[in-house]
């Protein structure tokens, strides 16, 4: 069975149509909450969620929801943000994924819902970021068995990089791409500019790379 976990804070337009996807998929769904003050519990509700709801922030929300969506060793977590959209083969890419590779965890790959040079290029780097440095962030996805995922320890509760955490200690060997495309949101793109956005992203996990802590670089982050 596969257990979707989407951790929300007030999300975009875009939460409601990735509901429908799922619901329309035989997955089981888990909307960890961290305080939304929209409609986002009651569609949850609507399209038939488990919702969990307490501390916001990622990791915290990530691994809470984890804990209570129901899922038993063998089952399989897929972790996605709630300004999704998946591909159209999604689910058959997963059920093939879990007839094959059950002691690996997969991801997508990253597509932004934007034209031009920029977001080609910011696409171009989460490319080669995934494949030189086996290190996918949140925002593709992850799909990992219930089992890998409590030997690795789960997500970090921590406010930022949580999903480097956990990849890390996944590691490449236990790793694959998925193929195919999550489309993100462009939104934080387009309002900070590609390349602030992007060249500040780098420079935040250089330094969490060199020991920076997660909770001092949230605050630059925000």
């Amino acid at each position: 069975m596969i257990y979707v976990v989407i951790p929300t804070l007030n999300p975009s337009d875009q939460f409601e149509p990735l509901l429908k996807t799922l619901r329309d998929a035989d997955v089981a769904i888990t909307i960890s909450d961290g305080g939304s003050q929209d409609d986002t519990l009651r569609a949850a509700v609507q399209h038939g969620a488990r919702i969990v709801s307490g501390h916001k922030g990622r990791g915290h929300q990530l691994a809470r929801g984890a804990q209570y969506c129901g899922a038993g060793e063998t089952d399989w977590l897929f972790f996605i943000h709630a300004d999704s959209v998946l591909p159209k083969n999604w689910h058959a890419r997963l059920i093939r994924h879990m007839a094959a590779h059950e002691g690996k965890a997969g991801y997508f790959h990253f597509r932004l819902d934007d034209k031009g040079v920029w977001p080609r290029f910011a696409e171009f780097w989460v490319w080669l970021r995934s494949i030189a440095m086996d290190l996918p962030y949140g925002d593709q996805g992850l799909f990992i068995r219930k089992d890998l995922y409590d030997a690795v320890g789960g997500f970090d509760r921590q406010p930022l990089f949580e999903d480097v955490a956990i990849v890390r200690r996944i590691e490449g060997r236990r790793l694959r791409a998925l193929g195919g495309h999550i489309t993100t949101d462009a939104a934080k793109y387009r309002r900070d500019g590609y390349r602030k956005r992007t060249f500040s992203n780098l420079r935040l996990i250089i330094a969490y790379s060199k020991g920076a802590s997660a909770e001092e670089l949230a605050e630059i982050y925000r």
